[in-house]
């Protein structure tokens, strides 16, 4: 420490504080850069969970929404079989529970190429093929052709195949959803992590450099006008 403490010595007082000013800035700088670096990246991570996440689990949940609609709504059709009216009632609101589905997917099933987007683009082809096969059995029901509602449910067999199609991607997709959600979970967590230690090593740093620093500057200053004193004191005994 003495010989550093020496080599202290061949710079002026002025240079010494201004150099120990530049340090301590250029220490806080670090801290600030790694503070903001961590704080983006945070807040890039948010953001892209915020309009994509969020948006994909509302998308999910207004198909989830629509397909139940779908159902009762043609369940309602084949219990009021005998009430054209109530069957035609059930069918508007069947046709709209099916377009919901349609608009939601079609949402999930933009952008970039995925198994997300095969899903629900495979989704929409099965629901399509679900109304086509639906539309005549529910002109047939609506017109009363058919005895009772058991025979009724019994034609739409193979027109609910479709809708089963479309319930299995719609799960598949909500698997790939709550993927990307934990994904996101676990690299904020990370980035988290890796700011805290980050932070916390630039802190260390600072107090390993500073602290030393300091104390060097202030025995070179107060070293020589101690012995100074002593010499004094001793003269004029």
């Amino acid at each position: 420490m003495s010989t550093l403490s020496l080599a202290l010595r061949r710079f002026s007082i002025r240079t010494r504080m201004n150099g120990a000013i530049v340090i301590v800035l250029g220490l806080f700088a670090l801290v600030a850069v790694t503070a903001a670096f961590g704080g983006r990246t945070l807040s890039a991570l948010n953001q892209e969970f915020m309009t994509n996440g969020i948006q994909e689990l509302r998308d999910i949940g207004e198909v989830r929404s629509a397909l139940g609609d779908v159902r009762r709504h043609e369940k309602d059709m084949v219990i009021d079989y005998e009430s054209p009216d109530r069957v035609q009632a059930h069918r508007v609101l069947w046709t709209q529970a099916i377009e919901r589905a349609k608009a939601s997917l079609t949402a999930m099933g933009g952008g970039e190429a995925d198994a997300g987007n095969e899903h629900a683009q495979a989704a929409i082809k099965s629901l399509a093929a679900y109304g086509t096969a639906s539309t005549r059995v529910l002109e047939q029901i609506q017109s009363g052709a058919y005895d009772n509602a058991r025979i009724a449910d019994k034609m739409l067999a193979r027109a609910k195949e479709h809708v089963t199609e479309v319930e299995k991607r719609v799960a598949q997709l909500q698997q790939l959803i709550d993927a990307k959600v934990g994904e996101t979970r676990a690299r904020f967590e990370q980035t988290m992590t890796l700011t805290f230690w980050s932070f916390g090593g630039v802190m260390l740093l600072v107090a390993v450099v500073v602290v030393p620093t300091t104390l060097l500057n202030s025995i070179s200053i107060t070293g020589p006008i101690r012995r100074a004193r002593d010499v004094a004191n001793a003269i004029a005994q």
